[in-house]
Order: structure tokens, then sequence, then C-alpha cells
């Protein structure tokens, strides 16, 4: 599924459920990354991604030319996942989130 703003496609969603090859993959390498890290934080991230039931991996895709509208645009979209769902956001690069604020950060 793409997730447009205006005229502007700004993401692509991917929603992936145990048994599923793509969420066995998806899961096997943040548990990977996550095993290799440490810091405080890292049990909770591997606990939430060992019991997960579905994955829900977002694709940017940077349609309005610039990286920080693009990411402002999807704003609304981390903040309803965050109200309405259990579990975390991980972001390439940076880590994992929940509701309140950093989990763990990646080294």
């Amino acid at each position: 599924m793409t997730v447009h703003h205006a005229e502007h496609a700004i993401g692509h969603l991917d929603v992936s459920t145990p048994g599923e090859p793509r969420f066995e993959e998806q899961r096997d390498q943040l548990l990977q990354a996550a095993t290799k890290a440490r810091g405080r934080g890292r049990r909770r991230v591997l606990d939430a991604l060992r019991g997960a039931s579905a994955i829900l991996a977002v694709e940017v895709l940077f349609g309005t030319g610039e990286t920080e509208s693009t990411l402002v645009r999807l704003d609304p979209l981390w903040a309803w996942l965050v109200d309405h769902r259990q579990g975390m956001v991980q972001a390439d690069g940076e880590g994992y989130y929940d509701g309140v604020g950093v989990v763990f950060r990646h080294a």
C-alpha cells in the first residue's frame, strides 16, 4: 500500500505476520542486529521482537523531494501507531522508540 500526501507518494507500507517468509526474514534481521548491539533497553527490544504478532514495514519514499518535509508528513502515521497498537517503532540508523521516547539506540 502506498501512502500519499496530496500528489506526493511519501511511503510504502507492508504488513507481514508470523508464518509468512517476509515476517520471518525481517524479524530475524532485526533480532540479529539487536543481539549484536549493546546498551540499555536491548532486552526489552529483543523481547518485543520475539513476541511480535506482526511487522509493519514502512519504506519512506521522499516523494516531496525533501527529506524533512516527507518525514513530517509521515508523523501522523507514527502517532497513530503508537496510540493504537502495541510495539515499537524501529528507525534504520537510529534505534527503537515507544510512545514515550527512545528505548534503545543502534550502536
